[in-house]
């Protein structure tokens, strides 16, 4: 086949999930190795108690820069499509680790935090373009790569390990300016977020709890072991989390595309609540239970990263206001949870007790995941932003619509007797209006149904239409409804020309006229 400049740009775009991920992979791996405290450059080798006070400065300073970031989304939001921003945290990252690993100083360690907050939203702008499947096997994914990368870099040769790791943040922030092509996406109706803003409260004040049970025991055994056994516990958790996730790979790619993703999430909250539960008691000692704990750990973090994702992605709503507010808080409850931990031992609290102790944090997560947050809180999470009563879809596979369409075309290819499948009822798609029977729509819905009719838009344009308004990019709008983005193009070459608009926002000024007919 000859090589053309447009297969050599399909080429390219066929690779940026994989680049996409290893972005990503090379910063959850420098906080790994920042964690372990294995690779360090001066005279004395660092004690738990240092590794510990490092990572709380760190991720404190990151996670207060995220949440920062969701009060000022639209700017941040700017800030991260632009290049040269994206380059120079990283840089300024890579940079203040060497200089953290050279002189100790815990003003380094803080900076560490500040510039890589700013590539931690930009992966999570990426990680909501895709639908919530997608989220899912990326994250596992990630936390794989992360897993070879941590091995690798602890298996250089002496002197090379150091220089590695300070490039890690530099390494993501440049590969991620590689996807750059997904960051196009604007969410609407920010301004409404207060309607469900109790809601949200609710979930980030479980994830919260969640996080302080978890971190405590993550806190506690690191301070009284020494450090060639902390170390060992880490590379050994490592190991052992890497099969996890290989199964966690294995089981999210079998997942039907109809699965609920509200449910899903709410279980494995459940799941890994219980499964805290035996650790402390059964008595596996302090590195054992070091790295359960630290494997339960990064299970919730996959959880929690696909649930906020994912509430972006189907609602609509910033990804770096749900993400900035959902994983700072995360972050920080962590922190919190370490320095109780350490504060236990610090007061000489025997181990016998903390069994005791874990046991009221489950009934404390307990009462979390089935009064605080439940499905139906996180159900009304991922209903879109546009004010309307209809129940949306949260399956991992997409849109409802979609995935009626490919029940349609499996009954189709099932059938032997459909001849003229253009005419066949199984091809028709299926509005998710008509599917909700009589429930009457929104001031929104009807508005957009309103201009699409004055309009003359055919039904499939309807359905692009209804998505340019929400914000989707053409990409976007071709993934939720599973059809080819050249198709999505002409849509909305049609829509622009039946309308007489000429961009995305003469459709939204046009719908501002409507829903102001309705006030």
């Amino acid at each position: 086949m000859r090589i053309t400049p447009k297969n050599a740009q399909l080429g390219f775009d066929n690779i940026m999930p994989a680049i996409a991920l290893m972005s990503q992979a090379f910063w959850v791996a420098w906080i790994e190795l920042i964690y372990s405290g294995e690779i360090y450059l001066g005279p004395v080798e660092p004690d738990s108690l240092q590794i510990i006070i490092a990572y709380c400065v760190s991720t404190t300073a990151m996670s207060l820069m995220l949440i920062a970031f969701g009060f000022a989304h639209r700017k941040v939001q700017a800030i991260i499509q632009k290049p040269a921003w994206i380059a120079g945290a990283g840089a300024l990252a890579s940079i203040s680790t060497w200089l953290d690993m050279q002189l100790g100083s815990m003003v380094f360690v803080a900076l560490t935090g500040v510039f890589t907050s700013l590539l931690a939203a930009r992966f999570s702008f990426l990680l909501a373009q895709v639908n919530p499947k997608e989220i899912m096997l990326s994250c596992a994914l990630v936390q794989i790569l992360a897993s070879f990368i941590y091995g690798y870099v602890l298996m250089l040769p002496a002197g090379w390990p150091p220089v590695f790791m300070a490039l890690l943040p530099l390494l993501g922030g440049i590969t991620s300016l590689l996807d750059g092509g997904r960051l196009r996406y604007d969410s609407v109706g920010d301004e409404k977020y207060s309607d469900r803003g109790f809601s949200f409260l609710r979930l980030v004040l479980a994830i919260g709890v969640f996080s302080i049970a978890i971190n405590i025991v993550r806190g506690f055994y690191p301070s009284m072991i020494e450090m060639d056994t902390f170390a060992e516990a880490r590379g050994n958790s490592s190991v052992i989390f890497f099969f996890v996730k290989l199964v966690v790979c294995f089981v999210i790619a079998a997942l039907p595309l109809r699965t609920n993703l509200s449910r899903l999430c709410y279980y494995a909250f459940l799941a890994l609540a219980f499964a805290t539960l035996p650790l402390p008691i059964v008595g596996l000692g302090s590195s054992a239970t070091l790295e359960s704990f630290g494997c339960i750990n990064a299970l919730l973090n996959l959880v929690v990263w696909t649930l906020l994702n994912g509430i972006a992605y189907k609602s609509g709503r910033s990804p770096i206001r749900i993400f900035g507010w959902g994983w700072g808080t995360m972050a920080l409850c962590s922190v919190v949870g370490w320095l109780i931990g350490f504060g236990l031992f610090a007061f000489d609290v025997d181990s016998a007790v903390l069994p005791t102790i874990e046991v009221l944090l489950l009934a404390v997560m307990l009462v979390c995941g089935i009064i605080v947050v439940n499905p139906g809180v996180i159900d009304g999470l991922f209903r879109p932003v546009d004010g309307d009563d209809e129940a949306v879809s949260i399956s991992i596979g997409g849109s409802r619509e979609a995935n009626q369409m490919l029940e349609d075309e499996l009954m189709r290819k099932e059938s032997s007797n459909c001849s003229d499948c253009s005419s066949c009822p199984a091809m028709k798609p299926v509005r998710v209006s008509d599917q909700e029977g009589e429930r009457k729509p929104g001031r929104w819905r009807r508005a957009v149904a309103s201009m699409a009719a004055d309009c003359d838009l055919s039904e499939r344009e309807r359905d692009v239409f209804e998505l340019l308004l929400k914000g989707y990019t053409k990409n976007r709008a071709a993934e939720e409804l599973c059809i080819s983005y050249n198709t999505v193009r002409s849509h909305v070459r049609n829509i622009y020309v039946k309308c007489d608009a000429h961009s995305q926002q003469d459709l939204i000024d046009g719908l501002e006229s409507y829903l102001r007919e309705r006030e």
